[in-house]
């Protein structure tokens, strides 16, 4: 993981900096550097941010890097309260410094003000501060960006020039050792990293980087520290239950700030979690704030108090008021969830062979009825526009790095219920001839033995009444590509087969789905549907109403 020795032409950036500052790189830099051109470097270059935008791609996406914006550094530090009464700022995953070098200037700042400068103050400012990173280069820019941004106290203090705590060092290989009291943390750390096993020791097992960086900073956090942490949201909703639960046990949550798609160019959303050490079942309130474009902070009207502990897997959605969370847990009394009564996997994903396995026209004897495109299913009708799949596994090359996934044919040939992955609503067909879909659709088979008959689920799936409960867990307007994950639909709560209530409704969804597979799809008809799923999951018209502008308002906050 570690890029190597510092490149020379970046020695020579730093020792412009330096210089154009009026400090001697000679005190700062690892050896002798070509003497640069003094002039003024006015802004940070590859000696911050660029650095990052410097390196592939796919070697930033391996090792989780995603530089933080200076706003929301700033930020964790204001919710830390640094410098205050803290002794020490430990980031474990400090780049080229965002956090290190933002403490350092509000320290520097506190220490003048009470007459401390020079020397001294570095000394001090040195001590207080410590980084860990796998990057040597990273590293460097750190202590760089650091000395530059602190150039009045090193022209002040000449030669005396203190040692920071920055060590090339990975925190979970092996983990991060006790922190001193009076420690607090703060940090981007690394999301999604591909890391080569789960660290020793570990209870989280979940392969997410940012799970284990949590957990390690967690383990380490002093009686009395915290940690302020930025990281991918995924950690509150995924099925990551045992980093949840370990949150819970090991520290007090005393505040989730939902700062939605902060970093440029990275589609995954962001929140900052403000962990206190000590956990053991604390049930005090939550303070739940929501970012604005303009970089301030705001709370959602109704927020959510309490924690993670009131749904089996502990997600925790922020964002969802008292008022919805009930509407939720109503409409999940008493049902199961779908994946138990229905096998539900993705159609066929063509890899990068889709000019090779997705045809337009009959291909012969390996050929597939494909449905593609999302004009195919509209609300309990599939019109198969013609085009095939060359279903044959010895067209997919290995050898020349192709990949594709065909899926399993007995499964795909079978008669299932089709659901559409993108759109603002669940839309569901029950294909009867056996088409082949692409991973543009899910499919739903039942089980064996027991199940709920394919009209009745392709009905209920259509129903605005479980796309909005979908959309409490899960937004899906306001985005340019909004997917339904496998587990999204595998845990949607269902009427049991025995259910009373679906017994007495049967005869009526029977009667919606003939209607909608001929064509007669209208307002009326969709009318009686709202109210008969309404009515089948507890909820009144009103409360259905409710629930249809709770959610809406829910994911156009995210």
């Amino acid at each position: 993981m570690n890029q190597g020795p510092v490149p020379g032409e970046l020695l020579r950036e730093a020792a412009t900096a330096l210089q154009s500052r009026g400090i001697d790189p000679g005190l700062v830099l690892p050896g002798p550097v070509d003497r640069a051109d003094g002039q003024r470097a006015t802004g940070p270059g590859r000696l911050d941010g660029g650095y990052l935008e410097s390196l592939p791609l796919a070697s930033r996406r391996e090792r989780g890097q995603y530089y933080t914006p200076a706003w929301l550094v700033e930020d964790v530090l204001d919710w830390l309260d640094w410098p205050g009464e803290w002794k020490q700022l430990v980031d474990p995953s400090c780049g080229t410094g965002a956090f290190l070098v933002a403490a350092a200037r509000r320290l520097a700042t506190q220490l003048e003000a009470s007459g401390v400068t020079g020397g001294p103050a570095l000394a001090r400012i040195a001590g207080s501060l410590r980084g860990y990173d796998v990057d040597p280069v990273a590293l460097f820019l750190c202590k760089v960006n650091l000395v530059c941004a602190l150039e009045k106290l090193y022209r002040q203090a000449g030669s005396q020039v203190p040692q920071w705590q920055l060590q090339p060092a990975d925190v979970l290989y092996p983990r991060l050792g006790p922190l001193a009291p009076g420690t607090a943390v703060a940090g981007n750390p690394p999301w999604g990293a591909r890391l080569p096993e789960v660290p020793p020791g570990s209870y989280v097992s979940e392969r997410e980087s940012a799970c284990w960086f949590t957990e390690a900073i967690l383990r380490a956090l002093p009686p009395g520290g915290r940690c302020v942490l930025v990281l991918p949201d995924i950690i509150l909703f995924k099925h990551y239950p045992r980093i949840r639960r370990f949150i819970l046990e090991h520290a007090q949550i005393l505040r989730v700030g939902v700062a939605g798609r902060s970093f440029p160019g990275v589609s995954m959303e962001a929140v900052v979690l403000d962990l206190a050490a000590g956990g053991g079942g604390s049930d005090s309130p939550v303070e739940i704030l929501v970012s604005l474009p303009d970089g301030t902070w705001t709370r959602p009207p109704a927020a959510l108090p309490g924690a993670f502990r009131s749904h089996p897997s502990l997600k925790f959605n922020a964002l969802m008021s008292e008022r919805a969370v009930a509407l939720k847990e109503r409409m999940e009394q008493d049902k199961v969830p779908l994946g138990t009564l229905f096998v539900v996997r993705e159609g066929i994903h063509s890899g990068n062979i889709r000019h090779k396995l997705f045809v337009p026209a009959y291909p012969g004897p390996e050929g597939r009825p494909l449905i593609l495109g999302r004009r195919e299913l509209r609300p309990f009708v599939l019109t198969w526009e013609g085009r095939y799949v060359r279903y044959d596994p010895g067209l997919v090359r290995r050898s020349d790095r192709e990949y594709a996934s065909l899926g399993r044919e007995p499964e795909l040939a079978s008669a299932k219920v089709l659901v559409r992955r993108t759109g603002d609503r669940l839309t569901a067909a029950y294909d009867r001839r056996g088409l082949f879909p692409s991973n543009n659709f899910l499919y739903c088979l039942p089980r064996p033995g027991r199940s709920l008959p394919p009209e009745l689920l392709a009905a209920l799936l259509n129903s605005r009444v479980l796309g909005d409960y979908l959309r409490l867990v899960h937004p899906m307007v306001n985005r340019a590509f909004a997917e339904i994950k496998l587990i999204h639909l595998r845990d949607l709560p269902l009427p049991a087969p025995e259910d009373p209530r679906l017994q007495q409704a049967g005869p009526d969804l029977f009667a919606i789905h003939r209607k909608g597979e001929a064509g007669l799809w209208d307002p009326p008809t969709e009318e009686s549907l709202e109210e008969l799923t309404g009515w089948l999951y507890g909820l009144t018209r009103p409360e259905a109403s409710e629930l249809r502008r709770l959610s809406l308002a829910l994911a156009q906050r995210r």
